[in-house]
């Protein structure tokens, strides 16, 4: 028989956050990677101008742009964490409380 285990929904929320830690990084540098292929492709067609380096702006532009797409993922994954996190607070506020002892005295 299952039973609740707050423990569970802690562990839970505390993936979450590693995720949301890495979504930035991760998608900076697979975006900035996109960009550095294409500029470098674009560089190699010969329609670009000499003295810029067409895959370093490339890469540069879309790992801010990727950054920018982590942040917002990672903050969805933050949200659902304290979501989560919400619950368990509830359920330790809603628990009922033991009625007041009296020790003879009314």
């Amino acid at each position: 028989m299952v039973t609740y285990d707050p423990s569970v929904i802690h562990q839970h929320a505390q993936r979450l956050y590693d995720r949301a830690k890495a979504m930035l990084i991760l998608y900076a540098v697979g975006f900035g990677l996109f960009g550095m292929a294409g500029g470098a492709a674009l560089d190699a067609s010969g329609l670009w101008g000499v003295g810029l380096h067409p895959a370093a702006i490339g890469g540069g532009l879309f790992a801010v742009l990727g950054a920018a797409i982590g942040h917002a993922r990672g903050f969805e994954l933050r949200l659902q964490a304290q979501i989560a996190l919400c619950q368990i607070q509830i359920e330790i506020n809603g628990r009922p409380h033991a009625p007041p002892v009296h020790h003879g005295r009314v």
